[in-house]
């Protein structure tokens, strides 16, 4: 399952409206959010880097996107600890759940 629809709008008593609202602004927003940690790992800009993570990792979680947010929440992670090579794969990884996330928002 790529988004978990239910616990998405649980949180949010059941506000489809709201949902949708809030998934359209992830539409918006999360694929210049992850070219911005991509840009600021790739300047060496790491704390910024492990912010731009986090923000995908929060609005990832609001719409239900537990794989991606789990993956953010990882690289967020490996920002800390300057894990270079992690992180590398990470940005990978969550390019691809990006695409499959924003693919099932339609």
């Amino acid at each position: 399952m790529i988004l978990d629809r239910q616990a998405a709008l649980e949180r949010i008593e059941h506000d489809h409206e709201l949902y949708d609202e809030i998934c359209g602004i992830f539409r918006d927003d999360a694929p210049e959010i992850l070219i911005k940690m991509s840009e600021s790992f790739m300047s060496g800009n790491i704390l910024l880097a492990t912010r731009y993570a986090h923000s995908l990792r929060s609005a990832a979680a609001n719409i239900g996107a537990v794989d991606l947010s789990e993956t953010a929440k990882s690289a967020e992670i490996a920002f800390r600890a300057e894990d270079l090579e992690t992180i590398s794969d990470l940005i990978t990884k969550i390019d691809q759940n990006l695409t499959h996330v924003l693919e099932e928002l339609g």
